[in-house]
């Protein structure tokens, strides 16, 4: 099933060939920060032996203690702080995380499909570059989850070929390390992440406005939106539930009379700020922070604004 991870942002690319003049070549085609070569694949395996993914170093779950059925031995109550998903977008480093590695096939000390096997167990997708007359052995090296992709390494088309599958593993990566946190955040309900109607709006906005990384901000599907030069957006996201559940959290709360009225006609939706509730801000200043939506219909209907990350502060 298609999701959309949870957190996405630019990372580190492996790349091995024993080729010094090809790997400088290739080395073109990435942004300098975001690719480690090596000349030898034992330079690899070490290097990865001691690596730790900087996303593992973040406290997403911990054990509900408060909750009173802790401990009851049929009930294991896990709290889940939507705050430390937008923590990673803090991280310093957070683009040395390791997602996809590029093996070229044939070298002297070790093939490549040897070293992939040897790196299995590492979830950072692998790409195969190959020769003609090793093509029966890449396919059964990807039929045995061995490798992710292959690519000939004399194709016309070898640039284009590994811009386009780096993009697609990319993308495979974030969404295989985030789908048990988004299992978890729909144990209560489904969210616009695994919508196919909100997938595909949400990849044209990305297109639109060049974003290269997002996070999930809150719990309604509200993400975090960071362009190539930094600059920050926040598509907010609600849907008839969760402004039902609004309204009736401040239900009978004095001087919130007109706010529920126009909430209840879907003519503005409420955002407070990152990782922000409400009743930490001063009544008096709420209509600050109602936003005109526009709809997007999918499993449900969802109203959304984007707002540039000045305009909600």
């Amino acid at each position: 099933m298609l999701t959309l991870p949870i957190f996405y942002h630019p990372s580190t690319t492996l790349w091995v060939d024993d080729d010094s003049l090809f790997l400088q070549a290739v080395s073109q085609l990435f942004n300098p920060g975001h690719l480690k070569t090596f000349n030898h694949p034992a330079d690899c395996l070490n290097f990865m032996a001691a690596y730790k993914a900087p996303s593992s170093n973040i406290t997403f779950l911990r054990g509900a203690v408060e909750d009173e059925r802790y401990e009851l031995a049929r009930h294991a109550p896990v709290d889940l702080n939507v705050a430390s998903i937008y923590q990673a977008h803090t991280s310093q480093t957070r683009r040395d995380e390791i997602s996809v590695i590029i093996v070229d096939h044939n070298m002297p000390d070790m093939t490549g499909i040897a070293l992939c096997e040897k790196l299995k167990h590492h979830p950072a997708k692998k790409i195969l570059i190959t020769g003609q007359t090793s093509h029966d052995t890449a396919i059964e090296a990807f039929n045995d989850g061995i490798i992710d992709k292959f690519i000939n390494k004399a194709s016309e088309n070898l640039v284009p070929e590994i811009y386009k599958y780096h993009e697609e593993l990319l993308f495979n990566y974030f969404q295989e390390v985030t789908t048990p946190l988004l299992s978890h955040l729909e144990a209560d309900m489904k969210l616009p992440q695994s919508d196919p109607a909100f997938i595909c709006f949400f990849h044209h906005l990305c297109q639109q406005y060049k974003i290269q990384e997002y996070y999930l901000i809150d719990k309604n599907g509200s993400m975090l939106l960071v362009d190539g030069a930094g600059y920050q957006r926040q598509l907010i996201i609600h849907t008839n539930r969760s402004l039902d559940a609004f309204i009736e959290l401040i239900s009978g709360l004095q001087h919130t009379e007109s706010m529920q009225a126009n909430i209840q006609r879907r003519e503005c939706i409420p955002f407070f700020g990152i990782g922000r509730e409400c009743w930490e801000l001063n009544r008096e200043d709420w209509n600050k922070h109602l936003y005109q939506p526009k709809q997007l219909a999918g499993r449900e209907t969802y109203l959304y604004t984007l707002l540039d990350a000045m305009s909600c502060l």
